[in-house]
């Protein structure tokens, strides 16, 4: 057995440890802080188990080890292989440990009991009994002395009883302990609740937030109403004489249900878009940056480079400047064409185009040059 209880808890340690996250869940929790309400239930667990295996039948032999291996035993010992591959958690590997230790004892008692009332411990017995023994490894270890022969034999049947007795009594301390905590909560809990009708209506509260300590009690209330502070010192004193701890109770006056529910919704939803509307200085930028590829691939003759252009928005609509360098003029049918196809590329049926000839500087010749062609020649 021990063997056994010591690979389960290693081998969930270990497939813990192999997880990314480490943080306890509410069954985590619940099996870390035992009572002897788990007392009762492992005994109960025994006893029905013990009952179908002496009625006999079927594969009622097995219905015991059933019921503690999946009910009483392994949840507590993964719990405890989570406390150890979680980082070596003392606590949840002590609470844990305990309702293992108690479920064990439980169920090993409330069997013998059912097997002694039933008649097992009988000659014929005890007999198979040693005979099984000489099998054991642990009989060729052992020397064969009074102790191999009270191991064998089982022991005397009040030496028995009282072994049972004194785990139980044992175990039964700390849980003990334990449902008087959780009974004193309980009635603490009670407590916080009735004062708390008396100063501020169940429908008045948002929020409320109760935290019970060993000696003190700390209470934070988020309520729709206004509530006078000699009102929340005089049930702060009450509680305090009911309850015989320390309690620090604070009380914020928000809204009404409804308007903290607009707010709330309103915080939810997603702020609207403002659509803002380009200046003319913008718009008359971006339509820059898309006329400038588009004429320069448009545009008709190499002989008539554009020196530059421009783009005027106003109320009657936009228009390109474009002022291009040429003995003479294009033309009108050109500047047609470049006007038909730059208002399919930019999308605007209502451009407008207007075309100036720079004419080209004329070339002044230095006098010294036809000097020079004359002796040339």
């Amino acid at each position: 057995m021990l063997a056994s209880v010591t690979v389960s808890i290693a081998f969930s340690g270990f497939l813990v440890w192999l997880l990314p996250f480490h943080s306890a869940t509410s069954e985590i929790i619940a099996r870390t802080n035992p009572n002897l309400l788990d007392l009762g239930i492992g005994l109960l667990s025994g006893l029905a188990g013990s009952v179908v295996i002496c009625r006999g039948g079927g594969d009622g032999v097995t219905v015991l080890p059933g019921v503690a291996i999946a009910v009483a035993v392994m949840p507590p010992l993964c719990t405890m292989g989570f406390g150890l591959g979680g980082g070596l958690n003392l606590e949840i590997m002590g609470g844990a440990g305990l309702l293992f230790v108690t479920n064990l004892v439980a169920i090993v008692a409330s069997a013998f009991l059912v097997f002694l009332m039933v008649g097992m411990s009988s000659p014929e017995v005890r007999q198979a009994l040693v005979a099984s023994w000489r099998h054991e490894s642990l009989a060729r270890i052992l020397p064969h002395g009074r102790v191999a022969r009270t191991l064998a034999a089982g022991g005397q049947l009040r030496w028995r009883v009282l072994m049972l007795l004194v785990l139980l009594a044992s175990i039964a301390v700390p849980l003990r302990r334990a449902l008087l905590q959780v009974a004193s909560e309980t009635l603490t809990r009670g407590t916080v609740q009735d004062e708390l009708k008396r100063l501020v209506p169940t429908d008045a509260i948002a929020s409320q937030q109760v935290t019970v300590g060993k000696n003190d009690i700390v209470i934070r209330l988020i309520s729709t109403r206004r509530i006078p502070d000699s009102k929340v010192t005089e049930v702060r004193k009450d509680l305090m004489r009911r309850t015989g701890r320390d309690v620090q109770l604070s009380v914020v006056a928000i809204a009404s249900r409804s308007e903290l529910a607009d707010l709330m919704e309103r915080l939810a939803r997603p702020p609207p878009i403002i659509s803002q509307e380009k200046t003319i200085v913008e718009t008359q930028k971006e339509i820059l940056d898309r006329v400038r590829p588009a004429i320069q691939e448009s545009w008709p003759s190499s002989d008539a480079p554009i020196q530059d252009f421009d783009v005027v928005v106003g109320a009657s609509g936009t228009a390109i400047n474009v002022r291009y360098q040429a003995t003479k003029d294009l033309g009108q049918a050109p500047l047609n064409m470049v006007l038909q196809s730059l208002r399919t590329e930019l999308g605007m049926p209502n451009l407008i185009l207007n075309a100036e000839r720079i004419r080209p500087a004329s070339v002044v010749r230095d006098p010294r040059d036809s000097s020079e062609k004359r002796k040339r020649n």
